[in-house]
């Protein structure tokens, strides 16, 4: 498991590079701040590139912020898909794991020594 959760997906599809965009605008919404009401994709598509990100009521920082691109080959069009969450959460993700994992343990274990209490006890309690 990844540390910081990405997923890149490429997709090749028969359909030229205009109709794509044509089906992906029907389908997604530009972002305004006023709605939360309407398509379930809202964002920005570009001539060359995408990104996206799924509507819901209540706001949800770890729902994915999906960007791409295309590239024309041949007959064919390459959908470049990346998948990740928004950097906020993985700044508190880390935090949270900081503070949980490493922070706390001292602080119990330090508190424990000054207290003069069973030093063993703590350290098997912080492991666990």
């Amino acid at each position: 498991m990844a540390l910081i959760p990405v997923e890149n997906i490429k997709y090749i599809s028969e359909l030229d590079k205009d109709e794509i965009i044509n089906r992906l605008k029907e389908n997604i919404e530009p972002q305004s701040f006023l709605s939360r009401y309407g398509k379930e994709y809202y964002g920005e598509i570009n001539e060359n590139d995408f990104k996206i990100m799924r509507r819901s009521i209540f706001k949800n920082p770890y729902g994915p912020i999906i960007s791409g691109d295309f590239e024309q080959n041949n007959n064919k069009t390459i959908i470049n898909v990346k998948m990740k969450i928004n950097l906020l959460v993985i700044i508190f993700m880390i935090t949270e794991f900081l503070i949980i994992n490493i922070i706390l343990p001292i602080v119990f274990l330090v508190t424990s020594i000054i207290e003069k209490e069973d030093v063993i006890i703590s350290i098997l309690i912080t492991i666990l």
